[in-house]
C-alpha cells in the first residue's frame, strides 16, 4: 500500500532526477522532445514549487519515494492532476491508480478533476 506525502522545495532536485528516469524512454518512442518531462530542466521543475496554487506530493512505498504527483488548484473547487509518475522499477503494480485515489482523498471538496497528459498542449 502506498502513501501520499507532501513534498517541499528542498526535494525538488531529487524529484526532478526521478522524473527524468521515469520518462527517459519516451522521447525516442514518441519523438516529443519539446514537451517530454524527461527534457525539462531542474530549474523549470523547481519553479513550479513557487506557485501558491500548486501542491506537490511524494508517492511512498514502505517509506521509499517511488513517484511524484503535482496538483493545481483551479477555479470553482476544481483541481488538475498535472503530473504523476512512478519510477520504472515500480510500474505495473497499480501504484498510479492508488496514487490517484490517494490524491483525490486529500481534496474531498473537489467538484471537478482534470488530468493533464503528456500529449496535452
Amino acid at each position: 500500500m502506498i502513501t501520499i506525502e507532501k513534498a517541499v522545495m528542498l526535494e525538488s532536485e531529487k524529484l526532478h532526477k526521478m522524473q527524468v528516469t521515469a520518462f527517459s524512454s519516451l522521447p525516442g518512442k514518441y519523438q516529443d522532445h519539446d514537451i517530454n518531462p524527461e527534457t525539462e530542466t531542474v530549474e523549470q521543475f523547481r519553479a513550479r514549487f513557487l506557485n501558491a496554487k500548486t501542491h506537490h506530493y511524494r508517492i511512498q512505498l514502505n517509506k521509499e519515494c517511488i513517484g511524484y504527483a503535482r496538483v493545481v488548484m483551479l477555479a470553482d473547487n476544481g483541481y488538475k492532476l498535472s503530473s504523476l509518475f512512478i519510477l520504472p522499477a515500480y510500474q505495473g503494480n497499480g501504484y498510479s491508480t492508488q496514487a490517484i485515489e490517494g490524491i483525490k482523498s486529500i481534496y474531498p471538496q473537489a467538484k471537478k478533476w482534470t488530468l493533464t497528459t503528456i500529449c496535452d498542449n
